[in-house]
């Protein structure tokens, strides 16, 4: 696909000519339009919720550059006079010819949905798919996004969104009254049990069970170094301070204590980890106990199955963050996924993510229950419905991360996603495998124990 920033002609986030307000190319011309003939846009709207004002500015800002505009509007969508030409489309073909009549096609980004449905092209609204034809037909394309205060804890989304679009060669317009270019095989489900315990910890040797790095201090540490960012550990945990932020500190068994709990949360106080994991029903006593700490509260959704309905997992979000959870971690419609039904698994994602209301997601797949055209699927619905992460497994299982599994994951969803490895990791050279694949978070069901000159602790 040509890159539209390589035209001789100026646009909007050419560095070389990249006007101001004051500058020649955004004063109002003296010169009739018709003596040198005005540039067509065509400003798409697909929301069925955009204020009618956002599009009033919109359309203005547009005129005010001295252009001819006509706008796209769906036909489903109620009133508005906004001052153009307007046309109604209820499928993409009856937009077509405006689309080939026009110089630059634009999309009104007002609201972080349609941020995410056009950084990741997804298809299945009309300007979306406006979009598409437009740069098909290598045409100009403006992502129009309105000055708009979101909340600090969407700042990173969208900062992801905005890098995604324009690397696809779209034009960022913010603000309205100014360019702002920005820097640039399948396993049964009744396999699942309950987490894996370490089999060599009561000798204080390696069991060998494939699930645990409790007994590798050095190797975890290397692992560390070599870009992980946040790894998985249990009850008992203690950790260097250079290491301890980027750990999870984790209790997910059904029958944990509220002495575990709280003996989790003050493990995770004392040596300053990143978050406690724990089941939904145990967040608002973690979020209470870690009160004034920088330890943040994590929590799972539709554990371990994924086979909760969306309303339900949509409810057990808000439900959580209300009792105070910073991250959540989602188990996808496994099922749903298999049989191929891929509105309910995205809107399954959706439904989480939007209940979320900014923090931060993870969608788990259960990678040992697909196969690599499931795994493929799964990551690009997680991503074209706004997450922040995918991740292997639950840890309740038939298996683990591979390295194999990782490097799918990561050419599926590209560079400005998470990856997290969880389970699986049976040495550091599977766990530098994953990495090198392009895990950039690494988990283990098991205990991760580190402390410089003892020993590793049981992680149960």
């Amino acid at each position: 696909m040509e890159n539209l920033k390589d035209k001789t002609r100026w646009t909007p986030g050419d560095t070389r000519t990249t006007p101001t307000p004051s500058s020649p190319s955004f004063k109002e011309s003296s010169t009739p339009a018709s003596s040198f003939g005005m540039k067509k846009i065509l400003l798409l709207v697909g929301s069925e919720v955009t204020e009618n004002q956002t599009i009033q500015e919109s359309v203005s800002f547009i005129r005010k550059k001295n252009l001819d505009i006509t706008l796209s509007l769906p036909s489903s969508r109620l009133g508005g006079d906004f001052g153009s030409n307007t046309i109604r489309c209820s499928h993409i073909r009856d937009c077509v010819s405006a689309i080939k009549s026009s110089d630059i096609v634009a999309i009104l980004t007002a609201d972080i949905v349609t941020l995410s449905r056009l950084a990741n092209l997804t298809g299945d609204r009309l300007d979306i798919e406006g979009v598409i034809l437009a740069l098909e037909m290598k045409k100009e394309v403006w992502a129009i996004m309105p000055k708009k205060e979101y909340p600090p804890a969407l700042n990173r989304k969208i900062k992801s969104f905005t890098d995604e679009i324009q690397s696809m060669g779209i034009q960022l317009i913010s603000d309205l009254d100014v360019y702002v270019p920005l820097p640039g095989p399948s396993s049964s489900a009744s396999s699942f049990a309950s987490p894996k315990t370490c089999s060599g910890t009561s000798n204080g040797e390696c069991g060998g069970c494939g699930q645990c790095t409790t007994l590798a201090t050095d190797k975890v540490q290397k692992v560390v170094e070599l870009g992980a960012d946040r790894i998985s550990s249990g009850p008992g945990s203690i950790a260097p301070k250079d290491i301890a932020g980027m750990i999870d500190h984790t209790l997910l068994k059904p029958d944990a204590t509220r002495e575990q709990i709280l003996k989790l949360c003050e493990e995770a106080r004392k040596y300053s980890f990143a978050s406690c994991c724990v089941n939904p029903g145990q967040v608002k006593l973690v979020a209470e106990c870690l009160k004034g700490s920088p330890v943040k509260t994590c929590t799972v959704i539709g554990f371990p199955l994924g086979a909760t309905t969306s309303m339900v997992k949509a409810m057990e979000t808000r439900d959580a963050i209300a009792d105070g959870a910073d991250e959540i971690d989602m188990v996808i419609n496994v099922g749903a996924l298999k049989s191929g039904d891929y509105d309910l698994v995205r809107r399954d994602i959706e439904a989480v993510v939007q209940a979320a209301k900014g923090k931060i997601v993870k969608v788990i797949l259960e990678t040992a229950l697909l196969n690599d055209d499931e795994k493929i699927k799964g990551c690009q619905l997680a991503k074209q419905a706004g997450a922040d992460f995918v991740k292997t497994s639950t840890g309740f299982g038939p298996g683990g991360a591979t390295a194999k599994d990782i490097a799918l994951m990561r050419k599926t969803v590209g560079k400005y996603m998470g990856v997290k490895a969880s389970g699986g990791i049976r040495d550091f050279n599977t766990a530098k495998e994953m990495i090198e694949a392009g895990a950039t978070r690494i988990g283990a069901s098991a205990s991760v124990a580190m402390v410089k000159g003892e020993q590793g602790k049981s992680a149960y």
